[in-house]
Order: C-alpha cells, then structure tokens, then sequence
C-alpha cells in the first residue's frame, strides 16, 4: 500500500493518493484514509459518512468484478477538491469494463422483487451527488465520486518559497577543477538544477561521483562564491573511448542565474580546452535545441553542431524554469577536435556530400569525401556488373561513362582562398593530394571538406553539450 500528499495541489489536481491491492482486507484503511481527508476539507459527520457509504460499496464491486488479479496490481485512489465546496474521490483499477446498462436497478419500493445485485449501486448514487465510471481506454477505467460540501474549510496552501537569494554584497567569483571532495556539493547543484530528472546516475550518489572524480573519468570544472560551488561543466572520459570527452552538465544554481557566473565557467572551460588539460582527441555532447542558453556557451567555447537528433528526448520539469511545451524534445550532436583528424578520406553516399561537406569543415575536417569503397592498391571492389550499372546509370543522367565509379570526376577542391598551396596545409591534407591519383582510378568520388567562411549565427546551431536535458540556467 502506497500514500502520498501534497497540500500545494492546483485545482483539480489530487491532494492525496493511496494504492492498494485487489483486497477486502483494506477497505477499512481506505476509509481511514477517506475519512481524514474529509475532516481536512470540513465535511460534516453526515457527509463524511455518505462518501464512506458511496466508496464502500464501489470498492467492493470493482474488487470483486476482479477475482483473477494478480498481486502486483493495484488500485490507485485519489481525492481532490476541484472546485470550492466539491469533494471527489476517483478509483483507477484495470478490472473488467464496466456495463452501466447490465447493472440491475434497484426498486426501494419493491424490495422483495428487486435484483440485489443492482443494490450497491443503487446506495453508491444515492450517498453521492455523482457516480460515474470513466472508460479511459488501455489505462483501464475510472470510477469518480462526487458530493459537495455544505461548509467547506480547506485551502492548499501555495507552494513555499524556497528559491534562494544571492548575496546582497559584490560578488568575487573563483574557477577551479573539481576535486572528489566537492562530490557532496555537486549532488546538491543536480538537484537544484534538475531535480530528480539528470540522467547521469552519478551526479545523484555521493560516493560514486567521489570515486569517479578520483579516477579520472569524470573532469568537472566549478566556479564558486563565498566558497561555496555555485555552477559546474563537466566533462566525462568513459573507459571504452578513452580519447573521447563527453560535454555535459552545465548547471548554475538557481539564485545565480542573473549573475555573472555563467561566464566565468565558460571562460575556465575555454582555457583547459584551450590548454589541452584533458588528454583526449575530441570533446562531444548533444543539447537540446530549444535551449539556446546552452547554444550561445556552446558557440563560445568552439563547439559545432554534426547532426540533428529529431523528438529523442521526452519532456521534463526543471527546477525553476517554466516549460512551456509537452513536445519530446529534440537534440543537436556537436563536436569540438582537440587534435587535427588523421582520415584523409571519409566515406559517404555520394548523395550526402554536400550537406556534410559543410558540417565537417565546421569542426575542422579538412580531408576527402568519398563514396568509393577503397583497398590496398587501389582498384573498384564491387562487382562487375554493379560497375556496368553505375556507368548506364549516369550515363543515363548525363554523365560521360569512364573507368571505376561511373566515370567519376576528380576530387572537388573546395579550399578557400588562401590555401591553394597544398603544402600550406595540414600533413593530412598534403597526403591526401598525393593520393588523389590512386583514389580517382579506384573510382571513387571525393569532395574535399574545407571550413566554410560565412559565420552561423551559435543562437541556432551551436551549444554546450549536456546529455539528454536543456542547461540549467
């Protein structure tokens, strides 16, 4: 059996819930429970004894329309106040439908000829105001309540006010690299930031945050007044991909949000990238795309957007933030190289080239593009007759036919002025113009990825990474 409360409910919402088994057994606490929580809302004795009468006497038909219920299922009760002087207790329970029409009525008038099985429900609306049963569909049915309350006395209490206030005084912000002693104080920024809602199981348990800072695989960086952690960024080195940072959990305390903190911990995440302090290869993340917060921080500290994950992530509550959206929520995948690529070549269908040319020279892939399947020594892997199709095939689409791939044209040269000179450019980049023969022979089609010059506005596409949830500020 299951209680919960809450005095600060809406409207409508239930101000308290109990769940209990397929049982007679606990008809008696239900009325216990009922009971209180009419007294609470100032029912009389009388009025308190109709819905006792009216509850009963459901219960014991719905429990008993359900012999087969297995342990594990429950009956979930509510009770609310939906309006001033209105008492309503509704039953979820997933028993068999419920046939209004297949209920015999019950004549008080004729008690002798009358059905009794159609008594409970004669006495359940009689003690009530209202009794309906509500077909919810694959959630099961609905049996609601209904009296009204001559002198109601109660009223949720709004909810307490437990944001916090910063501090009167100047703020002297200080930014450092976490050490396993923080743990405590980064558990309690999760759940001011999110809650219950972060899916990163460790920032939610002490002792596993401390064990994780201590090896390595969490680097979090902090910014702190008055000596205490007020915002964080974190960065996670998983075992499996140990040249790979995962960006997340960008979180400033809620009364800090308005400060300059923010900026502060962007500009110590900017230095140690900057520095290299963390020896990986790339740093990457996801954001959520309507949280351009995170974007803008994201922007500053160089990340680029890859790819758009589409409705990925359901909704949630954050603490202190409206949302104003039950839509799932959909993330960018964004990537910052620490080191120059060592690919010379990528392999994609050729269809994709021109979206990812772009993408990939945003975070600084300046190799090939190539929808070849390449080998040792060069030469076309597929086929024969997969080669005679593609050559028909653009021939067909106005391509002249030739060796490898369809007749393919050279690699496209897409560098921006000023770096014509191929020995200006990256190693990776010059052996890839020493190579650019063998590749064309092999048949396959190349488009060569530079960064593009226009500036794109961070606000849309760039952004600090976190795991599945928008940055907490």
């Amino acid at each position: 059996m299951t209680a919960t409360a809450h005095d600060g409910a809406r409207p409508g919402e239930p101000l308290a819930c109990l769940e209990i088994p397929y049982d007679l057994r606990f008809t008696d606490t239900v009325q216990a429970w009922l009971a209180g929580l009419v007294g609470l809302a100032g029912g009389s004795r009388r009025e308190t004894a109709s819905l006792h009468l009216a509850l009963d006497e459901t219960l014991t038909f719905l429990i008993n329309a359900y012999p087969d219920a297995e342990p594990w299922e429950r009956m979930r009760l509510a009770f609310a106040l939906p309006e001033d002087g209105l008492a309503e207790v509704a039953v979820s329970n997933a028993g068999p439908p419920v046939h209004l029409d297949r209920i015999p009525r019950y004549d008080p008038q004729s008690p002798a000829e009358a059905d009794l099985n159609g008594l409970w429900y004669f006495l359940a609306s009689e003690a009530s105001d209202e009794l309906v049963f509500e077909n919810r569909g694959m959630e099961g049915w609905r049996a609601v309540i209904r009296k009204r309350l001559a002198e109601p006395a109660f009223a949720p209490r709004p909810p307490a006010k437990t944001a916090e206030t910063g501090p009167a005084h100047q703020i002297v912000f200080t930014t450092r690299q976490a050490v396993p002693e923080d743990a405590a104080e980064l558990v309690d920024l999760t759940y001011d930031t999110y809650r219950y809602s972060y899916p990163v199981e460790e920032f939610y348990h002490e002792d596993q945050l401390r064990q994780a800072l201590a090896r390595g695989e969490i680097s979090s960086f902090v910014v702190e007044a008055d000596g205490r952690i007020v915002g964080n960024s974190t960065f996670i080195i998983s075992p499996g991909t140990p040249r790979c940072a995962y960006s997340c959990s960008l979180m400033v305390r809620r009364a800090f949000r308005q400060s300059r903190a923010i900026m502060h911990l962007i500009k110590a995440v900017e230095q140690a990238l900057a520095e290299a302090s963390l020896d990986v290869d790339l740093y990457y993340g996801t954001m959520v795309t309507t949280h351009t917060g995170s974007q803008k921080a994201g922007a500053r500290v160089g990340f680029h957007p890859l790819c758009l994950l589409l409705a990925v992530g359901a909704p949630v509550d954050y603490r202190g933030m409206r949302v104003a959206t039950s839509e799932r929520e959909s993330f960018l995948l964004c990537l910052r190289l620490a080191v120059p690529p060592a690919l010379s070549t990528l392999y994609l269908p050729e269809r994709h080239h021109v979206v990812m040319a772009a993408l990939l020279g945003q975070i600084g892939f300046t190799g090939a593009l190539s929808c070849g399947r390449g080998r040792a020594g060069g030469g076309d892997v597929r086929p024969p007759g997969a080669r005679g199709r593609d050559r028909g095939q653009r021939h067909r689409d106005g391509h002249p036919p030739g060796p490898g791939l369809g007749g393919a044209p050279p690699a496209q040269d897409l560098r921006a002025q000023g770096q014509g000179h191929p020995d200006r450019r990256h190693p990776d980049s010059r052996l890839a113009a020493r190579t650019a023969p063998a590749r064309r022979q092999s048949g396959a089609v190349e488009r060569r990825v530079e960064r593009p010059q226009a500036r794109v506005r961070p606000g849309i596409l760039s952004g600090l990474l976190r795991p599945v949830r928008a940055d907490g500020f």
